[in-house]
């Protein structure tokens, strides 16, 4: 993830979504494509 895009996420858009109720999780852990492409393809995935 691009730094500038890191530091607006953390700044900016999660604590904004939390003031207004959204309940936003943070991993810590590291995700890659591939990770995301099992629940993109996946029709058991809700």
């Amino acid at each position: 993830m691009p730094p500038r895009l890191f530091a607006r996420l953390r700044d900016d858009v999660i604590p904004g979504a939390r003031s207004k109720g959204i309940d936003v999780l943070v991993s810590a852990a590291y995700h890659s494509r591939g990770d995301d492409w099992g629940m993109v393809t996946n029709p058991s995935t809700g």
